[in-house]
């Protein structure tokens, strides 16, 4: 169960994005600059001018924040020095802006990252020397890479495709797996986007455009769960809902209209051999919504993005209580 603790908010302006560690949450804005917030609120940096309109935003080992723009470049921020590098050899646009999460992950252990591309087949793995490599899996061949996560105690990462498709993939671009999502009579694959993706312990939670969350087990490719979670949606209109990274099989849902009613809620979820359970837990006008969310579960916190008054989007932490 999650308890609100406290908003964030800037004097003018909003947030579009944060990423996040037991100590501090690091965001960007559309002034735009990079911001260092310890979980009490408080800025604790100098603010970093950015360029461009950052994606998303992720932590490489303990010392570098990268950031992602929907143009063809990376910022690197060294979070001692407070001073930002930015590389445009390589780089590429990512798929969707502000409104669509999950466009930057990273692996902590092994110090890479990697992000979606607007450029058909294409990713891009970011490297901690400042370097960027072009990826180009054979299998997502004429396929965009639409959001894409981590995959837990490896060095893989799992991608999200605007063409109805799931693939694992190494740091040197070889496909692991490749899951197709289901068609349905009225939605056929190719035009199915992936707007958000969860993993634990073999469940993958696969969210798309339509208001479809499936539920697979991982090693079998098979689906185990299947739920509306908001109302069927265009392909060309996948910036409705997406997910946060799974933390022992719970997870949020963000901006999910669940019972098709008037409001978008952040929701809370939790699964288990395919059994998922849902619990709206803040509510919105259909005006807002909730646009990405970390589970900081190591010290029982949440935070979320609220764009509940447009253009003053509000960042707001949450602690977890109970189970």
């Amino acid at each position: 169960m999650l308890t609100f603790v406290r908003d964030i908010n800037l004097v003018s302006g909003g947030f579009t994005g944060a990423c996040s560690n037991t100590s501090y949450i690091y965001t960007t804005d559309n002034t735009p600059e990079y911001r260092q917030f310890n979980w009490n609120g408080q800025q604790i940096n100098t603010t970093v001018s950015t360029t461009g309109t950052p994606s998303g935003r992720a932590l490489i080992g303990n010392a570098s924040a990268v950031i992602s723009y929907t143009s063809a470049r990376v910022s690197y921020i060294a979070i001692g020095s407070n001073t930002k590098t930015d590389v445009t050899t390589n780089a590429l646009a990512t798929y969707r802006g502000i409104t669509l999460g999950q466009q930057l992950a990273a692996d902590k252990t092994n110090n890479t990252a990697m992000a979606t591309s607007s450029t058909n087949s294409k990713i891009t793995l970011i490297n901690t020397n400042f370097t960027l490599t072009t990826l180009q899996p054979t299998a997502m061949t004429g396929a965009q890479a639409s959001c894409i996560i981590h995959k837990p105690n490896t060095s893989n990462y799992i991608v999200g495709t605007n063409s109805g498709k799931v693939f694992e993939v190494d740091t040197s671009g070889n496909t692991i797996k490749t899951i197709n999502l289901p068609n349905t009579p009225n939605i056929s694959a190719p035009t199915i986007v992936v707007t958000g993706l969860s993993y634990y312990n073999d469940m993958l939670a696969v969210l798309t455009s339509h208001g479809l969350l499936y539920i697979y087990k991982y090693s079998a490719s098979t689906v185990v769960g299947e739920y509306g979670v908001g109302s069927v949606r265009g392909s060309s209109s996948p910036d409705t809902s997406c997910l946060s990274d799974c933390s022992s099989g719970y997870f949020l849902l963000n901006s999910a209209n669940i019972n098709n009613d008037s409001t978008i809620a952040l929701i809370e979820c939790y699964s288990a051999s395919g059994n998922t359970s849902f619990n709206p837990l803040f509510c919105e006008a259909a005006a807002g919504s909730f646009f990405a969310s970390q589970v900081q579960s190591d010290i029982g916190m949440v935070w979320a993005l609220n764009g509940a008054n447009a253009g003053a989007v509000q960042l707001r932490t949450f602690s977890i209580t109970g189970n």
